[in-house]
């Protein structure tokens, strides 16, 4: 390992710990929440808890599948960006699903 490789010790350490910030019951959840901190510019995680040779026997004794999982120093914030994420509601669009062309009817091609 070279100088540059080397962890900073004044970076290193406190904050640098991988937390929890959320449960979730699949891994398409987990995969989409962890995309949505990214975009948010929060590296993050997704841990199963599941072992693969026992299938859904882990989850029933846990309960979930696994966490989304970030940096210490950032889970507060991510616990409030996941937190908004889930009390948002979408916005009802235009009946026909306005100007966007992919959401119109297609007309059949003969």
């Amino acid at each position: 390992m070279t100088k540059r490789d080397a962890p900073d010790a004044e970076t290193a350490g406190a904050g640098d710990r991988l937390v929890s910030v959320r449960r979730v019951d699949d891994e398409a959840t987990g995969l989409m929440l962890a995309e949505f901190l990214r975009d948010q510019g929060i590296e993050a995680n997704v841990h199963t808890v599941r072992m693969p040779w026992l299938g859904g026997v882990e989850l029933m004794q846990r309960g979930f599948w696994g966490h989304v999982e970030v940096l210490e120093r950032e889970a507060d914030r991510a616990r409030s960006l996941l937190d908004d994420f889930y009390a948002a509601h979408p916005e009802p669009g235009p009946p026909g699903g306005g100007d966007d062309p992919e959401d119109k009817p297609r007309k059949a091609r003969r």
